[in-house]
């Protein structure tokens, strides 16, 4: 829907879709959210371990880990080429109704 115009009354306003995918800050996984998260314990955004956060990570030097892959099994630079955050994108862009 990207481009199209949006006409109230007498005038048009620019179009674009907003789509966030949903990422859990206390698994690092996407999808869903802290309070629906179904881990007992927090994971490091980092390294992907438990039992500590982000600011006490002792593998701060190390390149970080892309948990929603790491737990799918694939491997990304954990940048804007991250394929699981693409798929689950591209799936919400299927299921969002446009009423056409």
């Amino acid at each position: 829907m990207s481009g199209k115009k949006l006409y109230i009354g007498f005038t048009s306003v620019n179009t674009k879709d907003y789509i966030v995918v949903p990422k859990c800050m206390k698994c690092q996984d996407l999808g869903h959210i802290g309070k629906n998260c179904s881990k007992t314990e927090n994971v490091c955004s980092h390294c992907g371990d438990s039992g500590h956060e982000k600011k006490e990570c002792p593998k701060k030097q190390d390149p970080s880990t892309c948990m929603p892959c790491k737990n799918r099994g694939k491997f990304c630079k954990n940048g804007s080429d991250c394929q699981t955050h693409k798929m689950l994108l591209d799936r919400m862009i299927q299921k969002t109704d446009y009423g056409q």
